[in-house]
C-alpha cells in the first residue's frame, strides 16, 4: 500500500476484506481524465532466500478446485520473494505459467494445495522488480 499511495493520480486505497476474496487491495486512481480502478493480489515466500525458489499456489488439493493465481480476480500479482518486491499482470503471468515448463508440487506442511516451483533467477523473466519500498516516503 506504500508503493500504491506513490503513484499518479492515486484517489483512494482500499484493503480487502473477509475470507478468500477475489483481490487484497483496490486502488482508484485518476488518469486521462477518467477514474479507474486497478486491483493488486499480495504473496511472499519468505523462505525463497533459503530454498533460491519461489512457489506459486494454482490447486486446493483439499477441496479438488483450483484456488491461488487460478481463482484470484486481481487484475496484479506482486509478490515478495528473494528479499525483493516483483509484479506482474496477473493474466499475462497466467500465460506464461501455463506456456513454461515448471514442477508442479504439494505444499510440504500440510498436502494443502499444488504450486508451480521456479527458481529464483526466474523471477525477471516473470515479474518486474518494484522499487526499494524502505524509499518510498510515508
Amino acid at each position: 500500500m506504500r508503493y500504491l499511495t506513490s503513484y499518479p493520480g492515486v484517489i483512494s486505497i482500499e484493503q480487502s476484506r473477509g475470507h478468500f476474496p477475489d483481490w487484497d487491495i483496490k486502488m482508484t486512481y485518476e488518469s486521462d481524465w477518467k477514474i479507474k480502478e486497478a486491483t493488486y493480489e499480495i504473496k511472499s515466500d519468505r523462505l525463497s532466500e533459503q530454498t533460491h525458489n519461489f512457489c506459486i499456489e494454482y490447486y486446493n488439493t483439499k477441496k479438488g478446485w483450483p484456488s491461488g493465481i487460478a481463482t484470484s480476480k486481481a487484475d496484479y500479482y506482486v509478490y515478495y520473494a528473494d528479499s525483493k518486491w516483483w509484479i506482474a499482470k496477473r493474466p499475462e503471468l497466467l500465460v506464461k505459467l501455463i506456456w513454461q515448463c515448471f514442477t508442479d508440487i504439494r505444499d510440504g506442511g500440510n498436502d494443502n494445495s499444488r504450486m508451480i516451483i521456479l527458481p529464483v533467477s526466474k523471477l525477471p523473466e516473470y515479474f518486474e522488480e518494484l522499487p526499494d519500498l524502505t524509499e518510498i516516503p510515508e
